[in-house]
């Protein structure tokens, strides 16, 4: 059965590139030119003044926030999606992306998606961990979101970033917190070490809640 699902127009108001994260048409309302998801000029350009407004619009502080997403299945909050259980099945495959001398689990997790999975730019997908498994394939969200399922089911404290139209990881070792980005292609990650563009993003997802930046009065 296709485990597709669709992201929600609430939620969604602009394409670019990655996995074109959009946002509520609250503030900042974006326009709809997806021609910019292929425009990399474009999008440095959208990021760079996507980062002023959101920064002059919200505090650092997060508060609580119903990111909801449409399933084949019907509505329902994006942490739902995220699903420890099914990444059982390919625990054993993580055995040959481990060094004997040097084991890092979080090294070995994330090498296992990076080779194992094709990146692919789908912005209007939202698909479940088991489809991204089956089909050996995903954009910034559902790699993500299976990043997500295999480092809690180590036990690590980990999130997901949202912010200027693409999704990311965040890991908690050794007392420091470290960005994992999924999205291997040189040109966009030039625009991602933009400074300050992992910092702070506009929605974070973690395993029983999601949060967004609290809007300035």
């Amino acid at each position: 059965m296709n485990r597709k699902v669709l992201i929600t127009a609430i939620l969604w108001s602009f394409f670019i590139p990655g996995c074109a994260a959009l946002y509520k048409k609250e503030i900042p309302e974006e326009p709809i030119i997806s021609e910019l998801k292929w425009d990399l000029d474009s999008y440095a350009q959208f990021v760079k003044q996507n980062m002023t407004e959101i920064n002059a619009r919200y505090t650092p502080e997060y508060v609580s926030y119903e990111f909801v997403v449409d399933t084949d299945y019907g509505s329902t909050v994006v942490q739902n999606l995220i699903d420890p259980e099914a990444v059982s099945t390919i625990t054993a495959d993580l055995g040959k992306y481990s060094d004997p001398e040097y084991p890092d689990r979080l090294v070995t997790i994330y090498q296992y998606i990076i080779e194992e999975y094709d990146y692919i730019l789908d912005p209007h997908v939202w698909q479940s961990v088991e489809e991204t498994i089956r089909t050996k394939k995903g954009d910034c969200k559902s790699l993500s979101l299976l990043l997500m399922s295999l480092l809690l089911s180590a036990g690590y404290d980990t999130y997901a970033g949202i912010a200027n139209g693409h999704m990311w990881v965040k890991v908690h070792e050794n007392y420091q917190g470290v960005v994992l980005e999924l999205d291997q292609n040189p040109e966009r990650q030039k625009i991602y070490r933009i400074p300050g563009f992992y910092d702070n993003p506009l929605y974070r997802i973690y395993a029983d809640r999601s949060e967004k930046r609290k809007r300035i009065k």
